[in-house]
């Protein structure tokens, strides 16, 4: 069944809203997947996809296909920072080994079977030997950085076990 009259006025009040007129034929393409460029052709199933999209893009939860479209605002990057450096923490921890182990000292595997990390171990060094005693979650961006950071101190961790023990020659 074709559009109906009022999805079809719903559609261009809302293109008008939010400014992407120019783009109609784009959104109807990507409503339809059938490679029409008019209103006149869509189904009043594809009508409430095309409706979907522009009412997320008023809404500014998608982006535009108007380059100059203000409506949209990308997800936050709160925390990103953090979850980096709390990533390179734990690719240390790989390094150095600390995985988690059952009571015969067999490696626990996860689902894709792949050791996992001993968490409580990672958690009770950081707590241990951090200048802030918290576990690696509980730490912000700025503990985790610079001289006295989180992260400098597992790479000063990793530097004093791994490499020197891999340089025998060397003495301490």
């Amino acid at each position: 069944m074709l559009i109906q009259a009022p999805q079809m006025k719903r559609i261009f009040s809302l293109l008008r809203e939010t400014g992407e007129t120019a783009w109609r034929d784009e959104y109807i393409g990507l409503a339809s997947n059938r490679g029409i460029t008019s209103t006149k052709e869509l189904t009043v199933d594809e009508a409430k996809v095309m409706i979907g999209l522009l009412l997320g893009v008023k809404a500014g939860q998608r982006k535009a296909f108007n380059p100059n479209n203000t409506l949209y605002t990308p997800p936050s990057t709160t925390g990103t920072e953090e979850n980096r450096l709390r990533r390179k923490v734990l690719s240390i921890c790989h390094t150095l080994g600390w995985y988690l182990r059952d009571e015969n000292n067999v490696l626990v595997l996860d689902a894709q079977d792949k050791p996992q990390l001993d968490m409580n171990r990672i958690d009770r060094y950081c707590q241990r030997h951090s200048k802030y005693k918290k576990t690696l979650n509980q730490h912000t961006y700025s503990e985790l950085t610079g001289k006295a950071g989180l992260v400098w101190l597992f790479e000063t961790l990793r530097t004093n076990t791994i490499y020197k023990e891999s340089k025998p020659w060397k003495k301490n």
